[in-house]
């Protein structure tokens, strides 16, 4: 009637899991990647217009918009860098908003079949550009 707490979040745990009760966790060696395995949260936001502008004003706003075309893309920053040409360091210094040559940054762009586009900064009440980001 009574049960432990152990075996309550077990049960608990054990719903949420995906494999059966009773099998054995994968066996996995020092150094080895973990599956990849969704144990929910946010899922990455479907991209609602292929052709619509990003606007992007600081490095880390960039940064954030090109990882996220990385993913959309099913890119690891290391088959990125491939593309690029550079480390995977380096890639990552990109997303992170850490400082990287401007030829680098626009050559990550192509390699995303990205561009940049120079215009005027619009202007716009402070309600207006928080809309869009």
């Amino acid at each position: 009637m009574y049960q432990t707490r152990q075996a309550l979040c077990h049960r608990v745990a054990g719903s949420r899991n995906r494999r059966s009760l009773g099998e054995k966790p994968p066996n996995l060696k020092i150094g080895e990647k973990a599956p990849n395995v969704h144990l929910g949260g946010k899922a990455p936001r479907p991209r609602e217009n292929p052709n619509m502008e990003t606007i992007a004003r600081t490095p880390l706003q960039l940064g954030n918009y090109i990882r996220q075309r990385r993913r959309e893309l099913g890119l690891t920053q290391e088959k990125l860098a491939a593309k690029v040409g550079v480390r995977q360091r380096t890639v990552s210094d990109i997303e992170t908003s850490a400082a990287a040559r401007f030829d680098t940054v626009l050559r990550t762009l192509a390699a995303l079949d990205l561009e940049l586009v120079i215009r005027p900064r619009t202007k716009g009440s402070a309600r207006d550009i928080e809309r869009l980001f």
